[in-house]
């Protein structure tokens, strides 16, 4: 439980300082848009991430065929369903719309890509110590 306690710290830790990275600049090839959180803060989001979202938010898209997200299904299900999760716990009860469903699943995204993350380097720290 500590190693996940610790795991979870350096996440956290190494994403805060992604985002006070610098903003791009102007002449900067990238794919994607800056949003910025305040003066000093802001992530990019990848000009795909559209694409997922809206894979996660219509998961039916993935029998079209030739459609671009077919190569990761159970990633883009598992995040619709916990998308839809977290939106209808916070719509439902409440009675009124506190978040979208494009957010929730952008949450959900999120949440997975941590926990793969985590996964990792608890599986990673398990090879190194055989080793």
């Amino acid at each position: 439980m500590k190693r996940i306690i610790h795991f979870t710290l350096l996440i956290l830790l190494l994403n805060m300082c992604y985002l006070f990275s610098p903003k791009p600049t102007p002449e900067t090839n990238f794919c994607g848009e800056y949003i910025p959180l305040n003066s000093y803060a802001g992530y990019i989001r990848n000009c795909d991430a559209n694409e997922f979202l809206e894979s996660a938010i219509d998961p039916s898209a993935l029998m079209h065929e030739n459609y671009v997200r077919q190569n990761r299904p159970i990633y883009i299900i598992i995040a619709s369903s916990i998308g839809y999760g977290i939106y209808y716990t916070f719509n439902v009860f409440g009675g009124i719309d506190l978040i979208d469903i494009e957010n929730s699943i952008y949450i959900a995204y999120v949440f997975l890509n941590f926990i793969i993350l985590l996964l990792a380097l608890i599986l990673f720290e398990k090879i190194a110590l055989q080793l």
